[in-house]
């Protein structure tokens, strides 16, 4: 028994020591410590260097993280017993670091240093001194490079300089990795500022350039020949006919390949998915009003939001207005294929479903975070049954509209597809020499929940698609006969 009792005791003083030794790092487990943080960015030929101190055993951590050190010539290599056992200090740390602007790192003096110190150090450390480093050596790399080409390439008169600074312009900016934030060289610029002023009139569909010379529909508006024949909205265009889209292609050129007279058909081969369909869309003219209502069978009043502009509040006004007396069961809200509009004009609208002085949009800025919040200047319909209509096609304001209602009405039912999923803003820059630069400068986010709509989309609570087979609208279809509980 008195054995158990000491066993224990012995036990207990063994787990505090350690659990109190644990807390601070020798240069055992420091070292060890930068070799596990700094392990992919170092060449491998580190590997090869001999490390001459006695006392390191070849193969251990201590011995690999050491010959990154060397390698990095922050430590020495010689013949001698290194300290390895020692605790260090915070200023211990910043002198084997080298750091010179220490004081940013708010280090006392003789404290002893632990892991999450450590970390931290190393972290700061590293952003500041190691990330200028690299950029000093890609800029000379990137400058040999063409001083190197300049003077020896072999054939001089295949070097387009401006083209070459172009396309490393590009592809600097598609590192990123947003496919709202693109540059466009003088072509390019016109290409898509074309695709900004014009429309396809006879398919009725929006486009969008999202990067040099690829194009999709964005979003092929309601009831439109694009819809019917089935285009869906992030459909890239591959062709018109027989004419490929080429990097030397024009938004205008693709325009008129696909304009022409009313009734008659154009063929768009568009790639969905990574397969390739052809699409034989009838041109029709048509004009699609911003908003359309009407009363529907079993008490089901519903409006139809194409897009959102400054006509659309007075038109929802009407509308809403128009079902007041007419016993409502159900409001079905249909924002498919609505590409969205001017945020002000959503937040207008939204005002009929979120209370008083609270927040509707949220918009954060790099510096800055603005709040758009619901005023009494409309009726409520907080107390209505709702159903919200979505697909593939509704996207930034839309999906604002379909989000806000979501959080401030839980209740509601949002109906269909996920959403396109661009809730980001962003700044247009023209350049004298016709590029331009395309860039995020914001995101929204629905006011109530804060939540990201950016390449994340908004899910609805009940998922169907319409049979494209079938002339039958089988998302409204079952919109009109849910009931509510």
């Amino acid at each position: 028994m008195k054995k158990i009792i000491l066993w224990i005791i012995i036990s207990t003083i063994w787990l505090f020591w350690l659990s109190f030794a644990e807390n601070f790092l020798n240069l055992w487990d420091f070292l060890t410590v930068y070799f596990e943080w700094i392990s992919q960015e170092v060449p491998e030929s580190w590997q090869y260097i001999e490390v001459k101190y006695d006392n390191v055993r070849r193969n251990s951590e201590l011995y690999k993280s050491l010959q990154k050190w060397i390698y990095m010539d922050i430590f020495p290599n010689i013949k001698w017993q290194l300290p390895i056992e020692e605790y260090l200090t915070q200023e211990k740390v910043v002198w084997l670091l080298n750091i010179k602007d220490n004081r940013k790192f708010n280090y006392k003096r003789w404290e002893k240093i632990n892991l999450d110190w450590t970390k931290h150090m190393i972290y700061q450390w590293d952003k500041i001194n190691v990330s200028n480093d690299k950029k000093e050596i890609i800029n000379k790399v990137f400058k040999d490079i063409q001083q190197k080409l300049g003077e020896n390439y072999i054939y001089p008169k295949e070097i387009n300089q401006n083209q070459m600074d172009y396309w490393a312009i590009q592809w600097y900016i598609d590192a990123i990795n947003d496919p709202y934030t693109v540059f466009f060289p003088p072509k390019e610029a016109k290409n898509f500022d074309d695709s900004l002023n014009g429309s396809f009139e006879w398919i009725w569909a929006y486009i969008d350039m999202i990067r040099p010379w690829i194009i999709i529909i964005s979003s092929p508006l309601k009831n439109s020949p694009a819809e019917k024949y089935w285009a869906k909205a992030w459909d890239i265009i591959v062709k018109v006919w027989s004419h490929k889209i080429t990097k030397d292609t024009s938004t205008q050129e693709l325009v008129d390949w696909i304009k022409w007279p009313a009734w008659t058909f154009v063929d768009i081969t568009v790639k969905r998915w990574d397969q390739e369909k052809i699409l034989k869309i009838k041109r029709e003219k048509i004009i699609l009003p911003n908003i359309e209502y009407e009363l529907m069978e079993w008490w089901n009043c519903y409006v139809s939001i194409n897009q959102f502009n400054s006509k659309s509040r007075n038109q929802f006004k009407k509308a809403i207005n128009y079902f007041q007396d007419k016993s409502c069961e159900k409001y079905i809200f249909d924002v498919r294929n609505n590409p969205g509009g001017v945020l002000d004009d959503v937040w207008y609208i939204l005002n009929y479903f979120v209370p008083d002085g609270k927040s509707t949009v949220n918009i954060k800025y790099k510096n800055i975070e603005l709040e758009m919040v619901s005023n009494n200047s409309t009726p409520k319909l907080s107390d209505e049954n709702i159903v919200v209509l979505i697909n593939w096609g509704s996207a930034s304001a839309s999906e604002i509209f379909a989000g806000v209602i979501k959080d401030y009405l839980p209740n509601s039912i949002l109906l269909g597809t996920k959403s396109f999923g661009k809730g980001s803003v962003q700044n247009l820059v023209e350049y004298t020499d016709g590029s331009m630069f395309k860039y995020t400068v914001a995101k929204r986010f629905t006011g109530r929940s804060k939540t990201n709509i950016d390449l994340q989309w908004i899910e609805p609570d009940l998922k169907l698609e319409d049979d494209i087979e079938t002339e039958m609208d089988e998302v409204l279809e079952v919109a009109k006969i849910y009931k509510f509980r």
